[in-house]
This record gives C-alpha cells, sequence and structure tokens, in this order.
C-alpha cells in the first residue's frame, strides 16, 4: 500500500478529488469537459492518474454503501409513519413489522403495545355500551308486564345478541333436588348447555362451580379464565370445545330468598371486567325486581277467581262491586268505599259510569264490554274518579256470572289501586334512564335523544349543537375530601346546570 500511497501523491490525490468534487457540487452547469482546475506544479502521470482513479473508486463504493443503509432505514422509519396516519384516520387492526431489535425495531415494539391498549380499551367501552341498551331493552319488556317464560328467554337473547355472549342462561332451584333447572337460554341446542349438570349442594362436585358459589353465598361469582380455573375442571372439556374462555354466575332472588341464578359465557379471557359486574347486577336486580311483582300479580288474578265464585270474597280488604246484568250496582264492600270515598248508599242502583275519570274514549268501554260478552271475563288497567275528584289508576278485573242455562246474570268487579305499582314503574324508568345522584339523564337516555335528534336534523336539514362539560379535579377533590362530599359538588353543579336549562 505504501507503494501506491505514499504521502506527497496522497496529498495531490486528494487535492485533485477536491477540486472536481467541489466543482460537480457548486459549479453544476459548467460542461463536463470544465470540471476542474488543476494547478500546474502537479505533474499526472499515470500513476498519478492510477491513485486518482482507485480514490474515485473508492469513494463512488463508499458514498453507495451509505446511500443503500440511510435508505433502509429511512424506509422502515416511514413504514411507521404510515402506520401513525393510518391510526390517526381511524383504524385499529394495523402492526408495525418488527424485524430487527434497534432503535426503530424498539419504536414498531413500543407501537404495537400502544395499539394493542387502545384497541382493548376501545372495544371495553364499547361493550359496557351495548349492554346499557340491552338493559334498557329490558327494563322496557319488566315495565310492560311480560310474562314470567317470555321475559326470561326474551332478556337471554337480548343480552347475547346485544352484548355478543357465546351463551347466556337462566335457571332456578328444584327444592327437592336442589339441582338447577334451566328454564331460559339464548341457545338450547348448545352442547355445553345440554350437558350442563349444576348443583346447589356444596358437598358434591356439581355445586362446586360458579353457580353453585353464587347461589349459596348470593353474591356474583367470577371466573375470567375458566380454562385454568381449579374449580372449573369438571366442566372444562365442555368449555373448549365451544371456545368458551370466560363465566360469570350472578343469583336471582324472590322476595329475599335465592332462587336461581343467571350465567353468562364469552369467548375471551378477562371478559368480564368490574364495570360490566356492576352493569349486569344491576340488571340482576330488575329482573328479581320483575319476578316478584309478576308473583304478586299472580297471586292477584288467583285471588280474582277465588273471589269470583264465593260470596266470602266481600269480607276481604279488596274493591268488591257486583251488578245486575243491565250494569245496574247491587252491592259494594268496605274495600270500595275506602277505594272510592262512596259509600253503599251513594251508589246501590246507580250505573259505575259515576267513577268515569272522562281519561278512556268510547271505544274503549266498547272493546271491555265486547270482551266481557264474549270471554265473560276482562281485566286491564282503567283510571277512575274518587268522590273527592281525584283520579287514580286501578287494576280492574270484571268476571261475567252466569246462571244454569249460560245467561249473564252478574257481573263481579274486584279492583286495586296500582299508584304504587305506576311509583314503581317510574322508578324502574328513573333507574334505566337517570343518574340516582343528580337525576339527570345518563348515557343511556343521552344516545336515545342524541339520535333522535341527529335523525330529526338529517330529515328536516336542521342543525344543533352538543355542548360536553368536564369537571377539572374532579378526582383530586374525591380522593382529599371523601365521596361525600364529590357527591355533594356533583349536586350542586347539576342543580346550577337545571338553573340554567
Amino acid at each position: 500500500m505504501r507503494r501506491y500511497f505514499n504521502r506527497s501523491i496522497l496529498h495531490k490525490v486528494t487535492l485533485i478529488f477536491s477540486c472536481v468534487l467541489l466543482t460537480f457540487i457548486t459549479v453544476p452547469a459548467i460542461s463536463f469537459e470544465r470540471i476542474a482546475t488543476i494547478p500546474q506544479e502537479f505533474n499526472l502521470t499515470p500513476s498519478l492518474l492510477h491513485h486518482i482513479y482507485v480514490a474515485i473508486i473508492i469513494s463512488t463504493f463508499v458514498f453507495s454503501l451509505s446511500f443503500f443503509v440511510v435508505r433502509k432505514r429511512t424506509k422502515r422509519i416511514n413504514n411507521l409513519v404510515q402506520i401513525f396516519t393510518s391510526v390517526a384516520h381511524g383504524k385499529r387492526d394495523i402492526r408495525a413489522t418488527v424485524d430487527k431489535n434497534d432503535e426503530v425495531g424498539l419504536l414498531a415494539k413500543v407501537l404495537n403495545t400502544m395499539l394493542d391498549e387502545l384497541s382493548e380499551t376501545e372495544y371495553q367501552r364499547e361493550q359496557v355500551t351495548r349492554f346499557y341498551s340491552a338493559w334498557v331493552a329490558c327494563n322496557d319488556l319488566i315495565v310492560r308486564g311480560t310474562p314470567e317464560d317470555i321475559l326470561l328467554s326474551e332478556i337471554c337473547h337480548i343480552i347475547a345478541n346485544q352484548v355478543a355472549f357465546k351463551l347466556t342462561w337462566i335457571g332456578f332451584i328444584n327444592p327437592k333436588t336442589q339441582e338447577i333447572e334451566i328454564i331460559a337460554s339464548n341457545n338450547f341446542k348448545s352442547k355445553y348447555l345440554q350437558h350442563l349438570h349444576i348443583s346447589s349442594n356444596a358437598n358434591i362436585p356439581e355445586g362446586q362451580g360458579a353457580t353453585g358459589q353464587a347461589i349459596r353465598s348470593n353474591q356474583p361469582v367470577i371466573f375470567n379464565d375458566l380454562l385454568n380455573e381449579k374449580k372449573a375442571t369438571r366442566w372444562r372439556d365442555m368449555a373448549q370445545e365451544e371456545n368458551i374462555r370466560a363465566s360469570a354466575a350472578f343469583p336471582i332472588t324472590r322476595e329475599g330468598q335465592v332462587v336461581g341464578a343467571m350465567c353468562l359465557y364469552s369467548t375471551q379471557v378477562n371478559y368480564f371486567t368490574q364495570e360490566l359486574i356492576s352493569l349486569i347486577h344491576g340488571l340482576i336486580e330488575d329482573v328479581s325486581y320483575a319476578l316478584e311483582n309478576l308473583d304478586r300479580k299472580k297471586i292477584q288474578i288467583s285471588q280474582d277467581h277465588e273471589l269470583r265464585i264465593a260470596a266470602a270474597a266481600f269480607e276481604s280488604q279488596e274493591s268488591f262491586m257486583v251488578t245486575d246484568a243491565q250494569g245496574l250496582i247491587l252491592r259494594v264492600n268496605g274495600g270500595f268505599t275506602a277505594l272510592t270515598g262512596y259509600t253503599a248508599n251513594e251508589v246501590i242502583g246507580k250505573n259505575p259510569r259515576l267513577l268515569s275519570s272522562g281519561r278512556h274514549s268510547k271505544e274503549f268501554y266498547i272493546e271491555m264490554w265486547d270482551a266481557l260478552k264474549e270471554h265473560r271475563f276482562w281485566q286491564g288497567e282503567i283510571w277512575n274518579r274518587k268522590k273527592n275528584g281525584y283520579i287514580f289508576p286501578e287494576w280492574l278485573c270484571i268476571t261475567a256470572i252466569s246462571n244454569s242455562v249460560g245467561e249473564i246474570v252478574n257481573y263481579v268487579a274486584t279492583s286495586n289501586d296500582i299508584s304504587q305499582r305506576k311509583a314503581d314503574e317510574e322508578r324502574i324508568r328513573q333507574l334505566a334512564f337517570y343518574d340516582e345522584l343528580t337525576k339527570l339523564p345518563n348515557r343511556a337516555l343521552l344516545f336515545q335523544r342524541l339520535n333522535l335528534a341527529l335523525n330529526t336534523s338529517q330529515r328536516y336539514h336542521k342543525y344543533g349543537a352538543l355542548i360536553f362539560l368536564d369537571l377539572d379535579h374532579f378526582k383530586i377533590l374525591n380522593d382529599t375530601l371523601g365521596h361525600t362530599l364529590g357527591d355533594q359538588l356533583l349536586l350542586e353543579v347539576s342543580r346550577r346546570l337545571l338553573e340554567c336549562v
């Protein structure tokens, strides 16, 4: 190497190459024949030219190698930039390729982790929103007084369809065998459900699962990793076959006693978050309340039929009224007087229309009498007026009494004040659509009204506005001064908001 690159020659080569390079950089417009002016003192011998060629070739190789290395590194960074752009436009299923453990690879790993966490958070938020919607639909069935078997079946289907559970079912305890009898489900054809045997007895293996524990403890029991849960070993193979990875059991009560449970299954591990568990628990409380109401209604109907054939029924505290075939009042009991304020002497011989509130149309009464003639029975909600003018809702049952030849000779009417039931229904509606603390509309009602406003705006080409208010440092207030003061702050804010509306 010394033969080619001695100090004098290397100095000359470097100077000539610098002149050529500066000419390329600073004077790109000069013709190629006038690239550089080489000083006269340099004697361009063949040996010197050889060294110049070698230097140019090496420089060209180094420059090309550097160019390709930088381009490769820049390409990976550009790929990350494109991923960031796609995420900003709402695409969440894209991920960066991690092919090396250098700085770019580390950045790609961090980006993938952030996207995974973002997708998981958005998915959980979507599931909570879906469950709110399902809860509202279930409460609508409860408020309408849907029969028990239809109610429980519809609840299983609504929750499974709207929240995308793999399987949902409701079962009640058989008092004799202590086994759980499944009475409602979204999929009775499920192999898991067909081979499922559960008991509330803690002394047998069938009673060691989530459902048995929930019934005995009257508390929700969650298996967020079902396949690795020791207490669920008995059901592991069936769960794996149907791709069930998490389960939850919630006890159902009637009159304060646990009578069964509702179980939900998901295909995802750790699916049941604390927020979702709280929402499901709230729905189960509403279901228990609805079952108690249905029980009371069944008892009421049974009593009505029994009192229809017994004169001793007049000793009951319920309101009774007997009319002749033309509808003129013959007898009333003390319950009637307590309910309406009219004594027997004030109504006997008169038509029951004196109780009319004026809220019902003529067609309403025509349909009622048509039902009586055809079915010899009618029941329903009706608004009547008391003696003092107060209008109230009551549940009215009218039965036609026939003689031996089938002719109607009397009508027996039993009625109950359902003001409390109406208040309970309003309470359910408040729980479904309003915050219990502030009494302001909750998220479910917000989405309902917002969808209505959007549809109205689109239809009539009108515009509206949505205001978002946030309380700064509210968490600090809760953590430092306690939730009681935090609740007081929310109440004061809600009061001021209501004053501004």
